[in-house]
């Protein structure tokens, strides 16, 4: 099971219980989900419950979101999983299992696939028989695993049986006694590994220094989606609020590149300049303030929508909304932040022309908008968004009588 980055594991992996429902499901929404034994479910179960206890056998797949679960029968399929507590597996998952719980997951019985999860902590006394993937604070294997372990976690113990590789980032590693493990153990750490000498590694141990610690790269990564989000929902409010400016502000730049260019380079100079020389006058002090924070506000959330938009509009050759357009543009962008090695640089360079491009359509559309007036060039959707308050109904034809009143007697 093997990744081109971390970003797509992590993104997999909080996918994993969003999968589409087949054709036949038993959907199941109750205080307590319970599958006696002895009893047999044979299709795929979606449930919402405040506990799942799995006795008996499904044959298919169980997503199940709530809290706790507890399986000491037979799932056949996959085991999709959102808890809110813990995932304890005595009996036999016979596919993988995937999602995510706030405690912990424990595998004390049978995994035929793989196990992906992001918890606090995954123990592992039983049987895995093909990858794990984890991501969290604690994992300890102290029972057998198919091939590769990988993943991100603070700690971990290894004192069980691994068939491939273990490739691991964390603070510590433990490696006990009963361990043995058919290829290589790689870790990323900035401290030595507590290696038993009982311990039967086949292709030895790699330790390569961590670039940063692992509590600050997960709050780099948190404040890096909530950043992308973040912008995303900007998008959204700026298209609703400058329902008129936006939309005109994406058509210059898309027939004005180097003009808006211009104006935006001179914008992204002078407005740094001007709050300079407010700073040497004691009254332009909190001017200047303001304006810097606005200016880094734009920065961040404001300057690139029109060009991201601009860019996804050409994408779609002009055949969709400019919400769809802005989505687009903004997804194409995070993408390219994860190729490989030159994912950051080329990134950073189309952020940059983004931001400049931005401040120029903004403050073109916004003059053109002042001088000239006029609605936007181009409709938003849904069409309810793009409608204004001001519009006036459209006028009475000149030939129009009013309907006579029904016949009969009043």
């Amino acid at each position: 099971m093997r990744f081109p980055s971390r970003a797509l594991a992590v993104l997999v992996l909080a996918g994993a219980v969003l999968l589409p429902l087949p054709i036949r499901p038993t959907v199941i929404n109750t205080n307590q989900y319970i599958v006696p034994e002895g009893d047999l479910f044979a299709e795929d179960v979606y449930a919402v419950a405040n506990r799942a206890v799995i006795e008996g056998r499904i044959d298919g797949d169980l997503s199940f979101a709530g809290g706790d679960v507890v399986v000491t029968g037979l799932i056949s399929g996959d085991l999709n999983v959102a808890s809110t507590a813990t995932v304890r597996i005595e009996g036999t998952v016979d596919g993988s299992v995937r999602g995510a719980a706030a405690d912990r997951v424990e595998v004390l019985g049978t995994v035929t696939g793989d196990l992906a999860v992001a918890s606090r902590s995954v123990e592992i006394s039983g049987e895995v028989g093909r990858d794990v993937l984890f991501f969290g604070a604690r994992l300890e294997v102290r029972g057998d695993v198919g091939r590769d372990i990988r993943g991100q976690m603070l700690t971990a113990l290894i004192d069980g049986n691994v068939g491939n590789l273990v490739d691991i980032r964390l603070n510590s590693l433990e490696v006990g006694p009963s361990t043995v493990v058919e290829g290589e153990i790689i870790y990323r750490s900035n401290s030595d590994a507590a290696v038993s000498n009982q311990a039967r590694l086949d292709g030895g141990v790699s330790r390569f220094p961590a670039t940063q610690r692992f509590e600050i790269e997960l709050l780099v990564r948190a404040v890096t989606i909530l950043g992308f989000f973040g912008f995303l929902v900007a998008g959204v409010a700026l298209f609703w609020l400058f329902r008129s400016t936006a939309p005109r502000a994406v058509d210059v730049i898309a027939s004005r590149p180097t003009f808006t260019l211009g104006v935006g380079l001179a914008a992204v100079v002078g407005i740094p300049l001007m709050a300079t020389l407010l700073v040497a006058t004691l009254v332009g002090i909190p001017v200047a303030a303001l304006l810097i924070a606005l200016y880094a506000l734009a920065w961040l959330f404001i300057a690139p929508v029109p060009s991201v938009t601009a860019f996804g509009d050409r994408v779609l050759r002009g055949r969709r909304s400019l919400f769809a357009a802005f989505f687009v543009g903004a997804i194409a962008l995070r993408v390219v932040f994860w190729i490989p090695w030159i994912g950051a640089f080329v990134g950073l360079a189309l952020f940059l022309s983004a931001v400049t491009w931005g401040f120029g359509g903004w403050l073109v559309a916004a003059w053109e908008q002042r001088s000239a007036g006029g609605g936007a060039s181009r409709t938003l959707a849904p069409a309810w968004m793009s409608a204004t308050d001001s519009e006036e109904p459209a006028p009475v034809p000149d030939d129009w009588e009013p309907p006579l009143p029904p016949a009969g007697d009043v």
